[in-house]
């Protein structure tokens, strides 16, 4: 008779061993979940603040920034200036922005319906780069702007395009000009 109880207090023992492991286990992965979760939404939260800071300089009038504009290069070089603070740098609160804007140049082909009047548009293309911090690495984003141009003055066939943002790519943790995700959208 001791040795069943012996018996079943051994397996009793082992199952509740067990069913511990599995508990502890689930919950480190349920942890890990959490902490993924809470990872991938702060990044969210950081494309979104960049993404609000471009909505706002691509507001500014144009006269207002006239110091922070280049005429086109490449994107990638933008990119590199950026990097190296050779442009604008935009603040809130405790993070500083650096960013740059292009003009791209007048496209007389390309009209728009602006105020019930067929224009031209002029292309712009802002590069805004995130701050990085003891978490997370810079990230960029750029966007091309469509603004209405002053005339109409198209010889060849005209195409409609709207205007505001055209397209837009950002780059997520970028660090020491390597690309780790790029996201590009044309709208």
């Amino acid at each position: 008779m001791k040795q069943q109880q012996g018996f079943i207090f051994i397996v009793t023992l082992y199952i509740t061993a067990i069913m511990s492991l599995l508990l502890l286990s689930s919950m480190q992965h349920v942890l890990l979940y959490q902490r993924a979760v809470n990872k991938q939404e702060e990044e969210r939260q950081r494309f979104y603040q960049l993404e609000h800071i471009a909505r706002h300089l691509i507001h500014v009038p144009i006269d207002k920034l006239h110091q922070c504009i280049i005429k086109s290069n490449s994107a990638n070089q933008v990119i590199q200036q950026v990097i190296k603070k050779q442009g604008c740098s935009f603040v809130v609160g405790m993070a500083t922005y650096q960013y740059l804007i292009e003009d791209l140049g007048e496209y007389s082909c390309l009209v728009s319906l602006h105020q019930e009047v067929l224009k031209s548009t002029h292309h712009f293309r802002l590069t805004l780069l995130a701050p990085s911090d003891t978490e997370y690495p810079s990230s960029l984003i750029q966007i091309r702007v469509i603004k209405p141009a002053t005339s109409l003055s198209c010889v060849h066939k005209t195409k409609y395009v709207a205007l505001g943002i055209s397209s837009w790519r950002y780059l997520e943790n970028w660090q020491s000009g390597k690309i780790s995700n790029l996201k590009a959208s044309s709208l």
